[in-house]
């Protein structure tokens, strides 16, 4: 059981595993076991999107100089219905991982999600996300054809500036076509958009200079 907060997360009867103080901060992180499986384990994760449960299984074993493993996930709520798989090597103390993500239908996010990083104790994490052909299913607006990479940092998740993302239409009751957002995510959880744009009536229309705050009940947005 898991708890995701602005500024860490908390894996409950786990966290001793990382949090070691004094003389043993010192030694190497190991395995308590040469191999530790889970066959069948409920999953749920606390986020400020709402709860997320399902099902998570496979095995994390000790290996010449380190660690090797693979996990299994099947999970909904939180806006996501999901299956997906996470490869971990290297050592326990800076972990590298390899995880995918596909959404299964019934909710908001179609596509693939597939990233790729390095866990770095109390520096946090360092990860590439690829997004693949992802649609985004909102009250206002469909997104479809969405294609990334996105360099994410955390916790709290950020990211540097100057991301980029395109995506082939945004219906918001009228198709708009062929657009690309430059961008960053901040700590504080809002979104400074560089500049955004999109193809409209042989023309274009852009943003610039815009911040997006996701717990605003309103949004002032101006379109040049």
């Amino acid at each position: 059981q898991a708890s995701l907060r602005d500024d860490f997360l908390s894996t409950g009867a786990l966290d001793p595993l990382w949090k070691r103080e004094g003389e043993a901060s010192a030694a190497p992180l190991l395995l308590p076991a040469r191999e530790i499986a889970i066959e069948d384990a409920t999953l749920r994760i606390e986020t400020p999107q709402g709860v997320a449960s399902g099902s998570l299984g496979g095995a994390l074993r000790e290996v010449e100089n380190g660690i090797d493993g693979a996990f299994a996930l099947d999970v909904s709520g939180a806006g996501v219905r999901a299956k997906g798989r996470l490869a971990i090597a290297g050592s326990l103390d800076a972990p590298r991982f390899d995880a995918s993500l596909e959404p299964t239908g019934g909710g908001p996010l179609t596509g693939k999600l597939a990233a790729r990083g390095q866990w770095k104790g109390k520096d946090g994490f360092a990860a590439d996300l690829a997004l693949r052909d992802v649609s985004v299913t909102l009250e206002a607006a469909k997104v479809t054809g969405v294609h990334g990479a996105i360099q994410l940092r955390g916790p709290p998740l950020h990211t540097p500036k100057g991301q980029h993302v395109s995506f082939a239409v945004a219906d918001v009751g009228v198709p708009l076509t062929d657009g690309l957002v430059s961008f960053a995510l901040h700590k504080d959880g809002t979104v400074a958009v560089e500049r955004g744009s999109l193809a409209f009536a042989d023309g274009e229309l852009f943003v610039e200079g815009m911040k997006i705050d996701p717990r605003a009940k309103h949004q002032p947005v101006t379109l040049r």
